[in-house]
């Protein structure tokens, strides 16, 4: 056992996933194997998902269907050693990158079956990294337009304190939402009236400076 996973940490290190593949496979066929298939199975699944992962791309501990397991048997003979694990260890050396087509029998006679699920699972681990993929952009999307609305959020206060015309302002954000590549903000707007020029001034609502300075009359004007 010892030896199997030296050898399943050189390859995985090597990125030689032909060769960790084809060593799993031999040694899920040796007579230790099965001697020690109470504990050998977590040293197993272990190792098959870090080559995985590196192999696909993925992040550690990623979940993903495991496809002879969920999809094709039966419920009754799940966790069974001959008719689960071993089968989804062997789909699994082929996932990585096995080249054995060579298999004692019975499953010399599986190889078809092995392969298609094979197929099947690699289509589920790329669905899963896709998935993935689109929901870091997405999430990533959102962290950066939430931080470019809040800059054009303190920029269009800001301009409103020193009392820049409104119409300056709208043009500027409007600037700014093109360059930072955002959609503009419903941000709704809060109407005053300077109670010297009567001039009516707009500001967000929510804002925070606690005073706006009028563009007409530069009347400071406190804003509850």
């Amino acid at each position: 056992m010892l030896a199997f996973i030296d050898q399943m940490q050189r390859t995985l290190g090597q990125r030689d996933y032909v060769a960790m593949g084809n060593g799993l496979m031999d040694y899920l066929f040796s007579l230790s194997a099965i001697s020690h298939a109470a504990w050998f199975c977590s040293e197993v699944e272990q190792w098959l998902r870090k080559g995985i992962e590196s192999r696909f791309g993925l992040p550690a501990g990623c979940s993903y269907t495991m496809t002879h397991h969920d999809d094709y048997l039966p419920a009754e003979l799940r966790g069974r050693w001959k008719e689960d694990t071993l089968p989804k260890f062997i789909i699994l050396a082929y996932v990585i990158g096995s080249s054995r087509r060579n298999l004692p029998s019975p499953h010399q006679k599986l190889i078809p079956y092995y392969l298609f699920v094979a197929e099947k699972q690699i289509a589920h681990i790329e669905a899963t990294k896709a998935a993935l993929h689109r929901k870091q952009h997405n999430e990533q999307q959102q962290r950066q337009e939430s931080t470019a609305q809040e800059r054009i959020r303190q920029f269009r206060a800001k301009a409103a304190h020193d009392g820049m015309d409104p119409k300056l302002i709208e043009a500027q954000v409007r600037y700014l939402q093109q360059q930072q590549g955002v959609a503009p903000a419903a941000e709704k707007q809060l109407v005053i009236q300077c109670p010297i020029c009567k001039k009516r001034l707009q500001c967000p609502v929510g804002f925070r400076h606690g005073k706006i300075k009028c563009a007409g009359c530069m009347n400071i004007i406190g804003v509850a």
